[in-house]
């Protein structure tokens, strides 16, 4: 779902795939620098992955609200 936030908004595709595969990376070694368990790990990227589907969602309501009028 976090590859369809990127590059092409609400189509999956590679670039955004990739873009979004090193952010989780990211995130996941900043955690564990920061000593994070994996317990908070888990919160921390299913919230990242709930905003990521929150704003596909929006963008896409918006997108097709655009369209109507």
């Amino acid at each position: 779902m976090l590859g369809a936030t990127f590059w092409r908004i609400g189509v999956f595709n590679v670039p955004g795939t990739i873009v979004a595969a090193l952010m989780i990376a990211a995130i996941d070694n900043g955690l564990t620098i920061m000593g994070v368990g994996t317990f908070g790990k888990y919160l921390v990227k299913g919230g990242v992955l709930l905003f990521a589907v929150f704003i596909v969602t929006v963008l896409r309501k918006s997108a097709a609200q655009g369209k109507q009028t």
